[in-house]
């Protein structure tokens, strides 16, 4: 359904939502159902970031097994030495898996945000394919605009940010609004790449409101007024609230 609504791929197994509380079997199911659902429609990225190399590889390697067309990773609290240790703990998630890797910026997932000329060196790994930019530095979206290869996607990962981002050059958005919002995401890039500013400046106007209103709410869907859902469902830009099990379990 969320292909449907121009959503290009899904992230599973995110710090935001399932890895923390879960053993690596019930992770394995969430990227197995994932992967039923998507039906090769979409690829399903998992972000496997553990608290070291091994437990990382263990989790990117099962990812992988389990149906994973891409890996989404942080940089382990283990690691913090160098910036050699740093390119060489990316370099063994894409060798060891064969699959495409996302760099994750993340300071409040890692607890390290990655300097700019880390990766900008990063970049020119073969298997790593980009970076989500959830470090929330303006300026550091600004270097990185002109450091990295054009082949080299750069993904935003804080809301907050987008229109900054797009004006940056960034090629899309990973985002957790995008779990009941899907259409509201994908519409809001679409009008940007179209040239509609009227229609991108509504719709972002109208995603910086739900954040507001999940920030207040505790971050969770099925927090939300249901009211709002429904509007939103209407417009065609949200999964139906009274078919998922958010809302079946807020009622």
């Amino acid at each position: 359904e969320v292909s449907n609504l121009g959503t290009s791929a899904l992230v599973v197994c995110g710090a935001n939502g399932h890895t923390p509380p879960l053993a690596l079997d019930e992770n394995l199911k969430v990227i197995r159902a994932a992967v039923r659902a998507a039906s090769d429609r979409i690829p399903v990225i998992v972000d496997t970031v553990g608290a070291d190399i091994f437990a990382t590889l263990a989790f990117a390697k099962a990812a992988q097994r389990a149906g994973a067309e891409g890996i989404l990773c942080a940089v382990p609290d283990s690691i913090r030495s160098s910036q050699q240790e740093i390119l060489g703990y990316f370099n063994a998630i894409g060798d060891q898996t064969g699959l495409p890797v996302l760099v994750h910026d993340c300071l409040s997932q890692a607890g390290l945000s990655l300097p700019v000329e880390t990766i900008t060196h990063v970049s020119t790994l073969p298997a790593i394919v980009g970076v989500v930019d959830s470090s929330a530095d303006r300026s550091k979206a600004e270097a990185l605009r002109w450091t990295l290869p054009e082949r080299f996607l750069r993904l935003s990962g804080k809301v907050s940010l987008i229109s900054s981002h797009l004006a940056l050059g960034y090629h899309g958005s990973v985002s957790t609004l995008a779990n009941w919002a899907p259409g509201l995401c994908a519409a809001t890039h679409q009008a940007w790449r179209k040239g509609n500013v009227h229609l991108y400046q509504t719709f972002a106007e109208l995603i910086k409101t739900l954040e507001e209103r999940i920030d207040e709410t505790g971050s969770s869907p099925f927090n939300m007024e249901v009211s709002d859902m429904e509007a939103l469902t209407l417009a065609g830009l949200c999964l139906d609230p009274k078919g998922g099990p958010f809302y079946q379990a807020r009622r």
